[in-house]
């Protein structure tokens, strides 16, 4: 006898003890309700066994494998703590089916033509590049995407659900702190890199420029892959810039730092969350007083339920992973993926178009704190409007080496809606 049924036995003993004590009439018989087991939905794409998968492409080769590394790891802490409570409702396991893209748009297409006819969805992809590989076919065959980057663009793409404030909102939030006590406008500059991250960055900040009048129009330095920090740097003194925001991609914008902290350049600089972190000794000594880094994330001690979360499922699954920016997005983007997940097998179908029809419902998710949700139902609004600004801590505090300010909504951040939604 399984132990449901010998409590039912019970259950239903102590009913008779009672009703033999309470009503002498020995026909009565106790009624005994069963709750029925939940019918599990179709079997479909991704779920013809008692397991969901999903796919994740991400750079684990390459340039850009350290981070690919980390957002894996970040994805399988959550799910590892989901699948140890049963998964999904419960009661349907997640497995990830992880493919190598190695900085690759190529190797993302094969890689999504490989998986597409066996998981439910794409719960991660890592790169803006794979992103727009992918994209056209992946809406034609009504397959979601879960970005790990977060092009202001992508909210309103039917298929992709970005987690996170956007770029161009955390350049706009970044630009607009530093200047908000100005009395007249301080010279800003901008480098940028000319990718699609850093793109979007400078979007924010010219958007933060035109639309605050204590805010000086930036002068901006475009880079190549090829431009050396140092020569960057050079320039960046040279023009007597007081502020400066770093708009460029991860690879560059950590080197650039270190540069204008090796010129001992005297300005205040801004980056957003793709800054890797931590800096060196030197670099934080130099960036105390002078470095905010704006982001959705709150700072890595924060006790709020998503942080601890995160921190806990990486002390009991990942012990030896490094708490760096990446390992937060790949855990905090598989909050959509779990919501769409379970509100479907409630609704009785995870079939791709009911999955879709879903995604276009969703409204902001609850992450407790660890990152901010768009509106997914919001079509061509919903932006993520708030960051956290962060400072420079000394070693030996946070291991990011940074300490929250506070959050931060900037005044005029919804023309980004404005521009990017229309």
């Amino acid at each position: 006898m399984t132990a449901s049924l010998r409590w039912l036995a019970l259950l239903v003993a102590f009913a008779l003890v009672g009703a033999s004590c309470n009503q002498p009439d020995e026909s009565a018989e106790p009624v005994v309700i069963e709750n029925p087991r939940p019918q599990s939905p179709a079997r479909t794409t991704g779920f013809d066994t008692e397991v969901f998968r999903v796919g994740v492409l991400v750079d684990l080769t390459g340039p850009n494998s350290a981070s690919g590394a980390s957002l894996l790891a970040g994805a399988e802490a959550y799910w590892s703590t989901v699948n140890a409570v049963g998964g999904i409702d419960s009661r349907f396991p997640v497995e990830l089916v992880v493919r190598d893209t190695g900085g690759s748009p190529g190797a993302a297409v094969s890689a999504f033509r490989e998986l597409e006819p066996d998981v439910s969805l794409f719960s991660l992809v890592g790169d803006t590049p794979a992103i727009d590989a992918i994209r056209t076919a992946a809406g034609f065959d009504g397959v979601l995407l879960v970005p790990a980057t977060r092009q202001s663009t992508w909210l309103v793409a039917e298929n992709l659900l970005p987690m996170g404030a956007s770029y161009a909102v955390e350049a706009f939030a970044a630009v607009s702190w530093m200047s908000r006590a100005d009395a007249a406008p301080a010279a800003l500059c901008t480098v940028n890199d000319s990718t699609p991250v850093g793109d979007d960055l400078l979007v924010g900040a010219l958007l933060a420029a035109s639309s605050q009048p204590n805010i000086a129009d930036p002068m901006a330095f475009d880079i190549t892959a090829e431009s050396s920090p140092a020569s960057v740097a050079e320039a960046v003194v040279g023009a007597a810039c007081q502020r400066l925001l770093v708009a460029t991609s991860g690879s560059m914008s950590a080197p650039i730092v270190e540069a204008l902290a090796a010129a001992s350049a005297d300005l205040e600089v801004a980056v957003g969350t793709e800054i890797a972190l931590p800096l060196s000794d030197a670099t934080e000594e130099w960036a105390q007083g002078r470095m905010i880094v704006a982001t959705d994330a709150p700072g890595w001690g924060d006790d709020q339920p998503g942080p601890t979360a995160l921190r806990s499922a990486l002390d009991r699954y990942l012990p030896d992973a490094w708490p760096d920016p990446w390992i937060r997005v790949g855990f905090s983007t598989q909050y959509v993926t779990d919501a769409l997940l379970t509100e479907s097998v409630r609704r009785g179908s995870v079939a791709r178009e009911d999955l879709a029809q879903l995604a276009n419902s969703l409204t902001r998710i609850d992450t407790d704190g660890l990152v901010g949700s768009p509106d997914f139902s919001a079509g061509s609004g919903g932006y993520v409007r708030s960051v956290t600004i962060h400072e420079v801590v000394p070693v030996g505090g946070d291991p990011l080496g940074l300490q929250p300010v506070g959050p931060y909504e900037p005044p005029g951040v919804e023309a980004l809606e404005v521009l990017f939604g229309s």
